[in-house]
C-alpha cells in the first residue's frame, strides 16, 4: 500500500509513516526491520493521510480519513489519546505545542499539546476551496494553508502588532511579468 504521509522524530534517526493501508509505522534509519517491514506503532479505521511527531512529548500523532486524530506512545500498541475531527484530516503540523490541522469541509483546528492536547481555536478556511496543505508557523504565532486551487492564507491565531491575516493567489498566468 502506499505511503501518504511522513515525519522525522526530532533528532532524525527515525521516520514515522502513514499510508493507505491504515497503518502508522516507524522506520529506525540505518537498520534493516525484520523481514523488510517496520513495525506499526498505530492503526486507523481508514487512511492515514498525516503523521507529525511532538519533540515536547516524544509522541506521534495521526490523522486519517476516519476522523480522528490519534496520538501515539512507540511503546504502546494503543493510542494513548484520539479527538474526534469534524472530518476527514488532510494535513496537520507541529511546532513546538501547537499542532494544527487542516480538515475536509474547509474546517482548521488548532491545538495546544503541551500536556494533555487540548482545542485552541477552530475556524474555517480563508479560502474557498479545499485546504491541501497546513505548516505552522516555527514562531508558533498562526499557520499558512494553501488549497486545491493555489491560494495561500496566512493566519494569525491571536492578533499581532503590526500584521493581519491574508491570501494570495500562487502561479499567475499573466504574460506581462
Amino acid at each position: 500500500a502506499p505511503a501518504l504521509c511522513s515525519a522525522f522524530s526530532a533528532d532524525g534517526s527515525t521516520v514515522f509513516t502513514g499510508g493507505a493501508d491504515k497503518a502508522v509505522r516507524m522506520w529506525s534509519l540505518g537498520q534493516t526491520p525484520p523481514n523488510n517491514i517496520p513495525p506499526q506503532i498505530g492503526v486507523h479505521n481508514a487512511p492515514v493521510k498525516s503523521v507529525g511527531f511532538i519533540s515536547t512529548t516524544n509522541m506521534v500523532v495521526s490523522g486519517g480519513w476516519d476522523k480522528q486524530l490519534k496520538f501515539w506512545d512507540a511503546r504502546q500498541p494503543n493510542p494513548v489519546g484520539t479527538i474526534e475531527l469534524p472530518e476527514r484530516c488532510y494535513d496537520l503540523d507541529v511546532r513546538g505545542n501547537l499542532l494544527v490541522v487542516a480538515c475536509a469541509g474547509r474546517h482548521i483546528i488548532a491545538y495546544d499539546v503541551q500536556n494533555q492536547p487540548r482545542e485552541h481555536s477552530r475556524k474555517e478556511s480563508p479560502l474557498k476551496y479545499q485546504s491541501r496543505c497546513i505548516a505552522a508557523f516555527p514562531d508558533m504565532t498562526g499557520f499558512a494553508v494553501g488549497s486545491i486551487e493555489g491560494r495561500v492564507g496566512i493566519h494569525y491565531l491571536q492578533k499581532v502588532p503590526g500584521k493581519d491575516s491574508f491570501a494570495f493567489k500562487c502561479h499567475r498566468q499573466d504574460t506581462n511579468v
